[in-house]
C-alpha cells in the first residue's frame, strides 16, 4: 500500500472531510509518542521520577500487555521492553512501578540482555 504525502492544505481538507490522511501504525505510535515522548524523558530526569507519570506509564503498559493480543505483546516487547532493558539504568529506575504483566514480560526477555537485573 502506497501512502502519499499530503501538503498542509490537503491535510486540512482531508481532516475537514472526516478522513485521516495519515495512517499511523501501532509500532510508530508506541515508539514516537510513548517511548520517545514520555518514557525516555521520564527516565532521563534526575531522581526521583515523577511518580504520577511513572504510574500512568506502568498502567498503560499493563493495559497493552493485558489485552490478550499476541501482536500487542510483541509490539510492547520490541518497542518498550527493549528500551527498558537495553539501556543502562532504565529498568532499575522503572521496576518499582511495573505491574504483573510487565514483570512477567521482563522475566521472559531479560535473558537476551547482559545488564544485571
Amino acid at each position: 500500500m502506497e501512502i502519499l504525502a499530503l501538503d498542509e492544505e490537503e491535510q486540512d481538507c482531508a481532516f475537514a472531510n472526516g478522513s485521516d490522511p495519515v495512517e499511523v501504525g501501532a509500532y510508530t505510535l508506541t515508539s514516537e509518542v510513548f517511548v520517545q515522548g514520555v518514557l525516555t524523558p521520564l527516565l532521563a530526569t534526575p531522581p526521583p521520577l515523577d511518580e504520577d507519570i511513572a504510574h500512568r506509564c506502568a498502567q498503560f503498559l499493563e493495559h497493552l500487555l493485558g489485552s490478550g493480543r499476541a501482536s500487542i505483546r510483541e509490539m510492547v516487547s520490541i518497542r518498550v521492553t527493549d528500551h527498558l532493558l537495553g539501556y543502562s539504568g532504565n529498568w532499575e529506575r522503572f521496576r518499582k512501578y511495573a505491574g504483573e504483566y510487565l514483570l512477567c514480560e521482563v522475566r521472559d526477555r531479560q535473558r537476551y540482555y547482559k545488564s544485571p537485573f
